[in-house]
């Protein structure tokens, strides 16, 4: 890959009159005129220059600010090389006489550029890189496609990884590999741009501008509006032998957002004859659209526990009329239909970040993306819920369910819950051990108690749905 240099300067004569040097590209090439403004062509890395008339006076070569290349027509030292290294992109070459005033000031390009159909000789975007930004793309990253965008493995940038998601563009604000992507809240979004500029003398720069995007840190249920229902640094990419025009790499971080990223892109163009006048130019405008990152859900829960809550009764004894005894009902286990609410922290995810050690995204500990969901074996979610139907705030269920399809999980718990209880004991049998009414009365009770649970959940839209309400949500949205 060969590459050249372009620096053009403004013009500043301070003499009135002009003097002629010679100049040559090579120790053993033809000497040509150097006059005033005249662009020399560069085939090589250096020039040699000459003051023909051997009068022994002392001469300066101005290529840098306060570095002169101190040289005289004498025969010792007749020629001095002209360095592109020495050279300061913002500074006109001169040649100075030894009272430090302007004789000639002149300029370089490449020699292709100086052609009959270009007399300014400034035909630079000629002698550009062969390379395409797809090409220069493809030699610089390593990515691999996910239903969200890009991610970069490896490669000329400091954001790689799962975190966050990369958008490419070419110096015309052109996609470059894929499409906005669609987004994923909370992962950070990464934009580069490939462009073309001039070698060592950077006048063209790129910026972004948000102009829409927000972070809400408020817990986020993915039913949340079930209730409606029931009522968005810089790198040269050089080769051996650089011309004028080179390919660079610029990439802006966007901030962190929860909700729709618009960016914008803008072009710099830096005037040549003062860094700090500049055009801006909106190349192009995208967005992000975001999908949202719940931290929970909520769901009904058909629950079947091992927590029994008999019933007592006193009744008067089948066997004397006179005498009563004790009636219990409603043993063993039963079936409870419960309001839940789930939370997307999976202890798998946490062993695989912690223990395991795995790469895995900040907020995939405490949230999930459907774009970006977790693997089957990890929608484990620890979950509570109340009696829906049965003494609300008496029935209590803890534990975690594993979601076997969207909408639909198994739940394995406890219940706990507030139990009838009758002091009796092991020798009293139910409808045959005499009791009287006080003493009923005084061994009566209830306690807190704790066993295990198991059910299905299904999300609570899905439950409207099958009544028809979620139908009629629709309808008035």
């Amino acid at each position: 890959m060969r590459f050249f240099f372009l620096a053009v300067f403004t013009v500043c004569l301070l003499q009135a009159y002009s003097q002629e040097f010679n100049f040559k590209l090579t120790e053993d090439g033809f000497p040509e005129k150097l006059k005033e403004g005249v662009k020399v062509p560069l085939k090589e890395k250096k020039i040699f220059l000459q003051e023909p008339s051997d009068n022994g006076k002392k001469y300066y070569l101005l290529l840098k600010t306060g570095v002169e290349l101190e040289f005289t027509s004498s025969d010792e030292s007749k020629f001095i090389p002209l360095t592109l290294e020495n050279a300061d992109p913002r500074i006109k070459p001169k040649i100075l006489n030894e009272e430090k005033e302007t004789l000639i000031t002149f300029e370089f390009t490449a020699e292709e550029d100086v052609t009959d159909d270009d007399p300014d000789g400034d035909n630079s975007q000629k002698n550009g890189p062969t390379e395409t930004a797809q090409d220069i793309f493809n030699s610089l990253f390593n990515v691999t496609a996910k239903p969200y965008g890009l991610i970069v493995n490896s490669g000329e940038t400091k954001f790689k990884g799962p975190t966050y998601v990369h958008i490419f563009l070419d110096q015309y604000g052109s996609l470059l590999n894929s499409t906005v992507p669609q987004g994923v809240s909370e992962k950070q979004y990464v934009v580069h741009v490939l462009y073309v500029a001039p070698v060592n003398n950077r006048e063209i720069f790129y910026s972004v501008r948000e102009n829409k995007s927000s972070f809400n840190p408020a817990l986020r249920f993915n039913n949340e509006d079930f209730r409606k229902i029931i009522g968005g640094s810089t790198l040269g990419i050089g080769a051996k032998n650089k011309p004028t025009l080179d390919w660079y790499h610029q990439e802006i971080l966007l901030s962190t957002s929860t909700t729709d990223i618009e960016f914008e892109l803008f072009l710099i163009a830096v005037k040549k004859t003062n860094i700090y006048d500049f055009e801006k130019k909106s190349l192009s405008k995208y967005t992000i659209k975001m999908s949202p990152t719940y931290h929970g859900t909520f769901d009904v829960g058909l629950i079947y526990s091992n927590l029994e809550n008999p019933n007592y009764e006193l009744v008067t004894s089948p066997v004397d009329n006179t005498k009563n005894v004790a009636k219990r009902t409603n043993l063993g286990r039963r079936g409870i239909i419960t309001a839940m609410a789930t939370f997307y922290t999976s202890p798998v995810v946490l062993i695989e970040k912690f223990l395991m050690k795995k790469e895995i995204p900040e907020y995939k500990l405490y949230g999930r993306n459907m774009l970006d969901d977790h693997a089957w074996y990890e929608r484990i979610y620890p979950t509570i819920g109340i009696g829906f139907t049965d003494k609300t705030f008496e029935n209590l269920f803890y534990g975690f369910n594993w979601e076997f399809a969207r909408g639909g999980s198994f739940f394995v718990g406890w219940h706990l819950g507030k139990i009838n209880t009758l002091n009796v004991g092991g020798n009293f049998i139910f409808e045959e051990t005499f009791i009287t009414e006080s003493e009923f009365k005084l061994k009566k009770n209830d306690k807190w108690a704790t066993s295990t649970a198991i059910g299905v959940k299904l999300d609570v839209k899905l439950v409207l749905g099958l009544f028809g309400q979620g139908n009629n949500s629709n309808n008035q949205q």
